[in-house]
């Protein structure tokens, strides 16, 4: 994660210099269609690891030609996976239109990826040498097998843009409905880190309430139901005889809401995730940790986890240093499921910049 500590902020500050950039002057609220921003924001934040280029689509300009064909295609991909592997159809005996789109959004997707790879291959090739220290993920990768880093690369950025661009909208929506624990976390970024000094791997370990609000966030806001796995042995759970091989699907999503787990569970409260927490009547840290797997557990838990973490660490803390953030409308049946939990409502969030 270090390495990419500097281009996920520079990618950051991108997206800052564009909210003011798109916000209406009178009224501080950006357009109602934000979500597609955010979602250029994270495509760019996984592109600049999977491809180890700066593709320049967050600030809207200078962008690489294939830039903005690549995320056309992504949206494309997720749309057509979900009619596909979710609702019914005949695509296995009949070339559906859903199938159509997909097999071409697959199909561009592998091309330009494959582009950048080579454009990666040839800079290495020119610089010589076979030190990989310090070196990218991807120029790991095309070391060990051109055709590992492609695939990679596509499944990193399948698997991270709109996942992320959900966390996120999930995140904001829940700090800018709740303005005092937005200036409980900006104090804490102000103190530790400052209004312009960059994110380094050290200023960063002490920002306690920064994770505690993200997490809070994924409570609120699951992105997914649950976890599934396929048993490795015979077990009995329950009284219930499951064979080996069995898929089971863990939905300890579902228990997030519930007092029992999370007192107040309908409550934004950060300090519940804080170790030091004093009040212990609210406090998680008595609740069993297989509840809460955002990220999954063991060794099918999510691969990204680190990178993801410190995407929405940067992406909160660089924006509650810059604006007060507030949303002034009802966030009732926010997110609707399209197999993963996705933002529906207009996300007209009022940016409000600091004095």
């Amino acid at each position: 994660t270090v390495l990419y500590i500097n281009p996920t902020q520079k990618v950051n500050n991108d997206f800052i210099e564009r909210i003011r950039e798109i916000r209406n002057p009178s009224s501080l609220e950006v357009p109602e269609d934000f979500l597609s921003e955010i979602k250029r924001l994270a495509f760019e934040s996984v592109a600049v690891i999977a491809l180890d280029k700066d593709l320049g689509l967050v600030r809207n300009k200078n962008a690489v030609p294939e830039a903005q064909e690549l995320f056309n295609h992504l949206q494309h991909f997720t749309k057509a996976f979900y009619d596909l592997g979710i609702k019914p159809s005949i695509y296995r005996y009949i070339k559906t239109p859903s199938y159509r789109r997909f097999e071409n959004a697959m199909d561009s997707i592998t091309q330009i990826c494959s582009k950048f790879v080579d454009e990666t291959l040839q800079r290495i090739e020119a610089r010589g040498g076979d030190h990989q220290e310090g070196r990218s993920v991807l120029e790991k990768l095309i070391k060990i097998d051109r055709r590992i880093a492609i695939i990679m690369a596509i499944d990193m950025l399948i698997a991270g843009v709109d996942t992320t661009s959900s966390v996120m909208a999930a995140v904001l929506l829940c700090m800018a409905k709740n303005p005092e624990k937005q200036e409980k976390l900006r104090q804490e970024i102000l103190t530790n880190i400052g209004r312009t000094e960059k994110f380094t791997m050290e200023n960063m370990k002490n920002l306690p309430y920064l994770k505690a609000c993200i997490k809070e966030s994924l409570r609120t806001y699951p992105l997914v139901a649950g976890n599934m796995r396929t048993t490795g042995q015979d077990l009995c759970l329950s009284g219930y005889q499951v064979p080996k091989g069995t898929n089971v699907f863990l939905t300890s999503n579902l228990l997030l809401q519930e007092d029992r787990y999370f007192p107040n569970a309908e409550k934004f409260m950060p300090e519940r995730w804080l170790r030091s927490s004093n009040q212990d009547d609210i406090s998680a840290k008595n609740t069993n940790p297989f509840i809460f797997l955002p990220f999954g557990f063991g060794p099918r838990s999510c691969v990204g986890k680190r990178i993801v973490d410190l995407q929405l660490e940067i992406t909160l803390a660089n924006i509650v240093r810059n604006f007060k953030m507030e949303y002034q409308y009802s966030t009732e049946n926010a997110f609707k499921n399209y197999f993963m939990n996705t933002c529906v409502i207009p996300l007209k969030f009022k940016f409000t910049d600091l004095k």
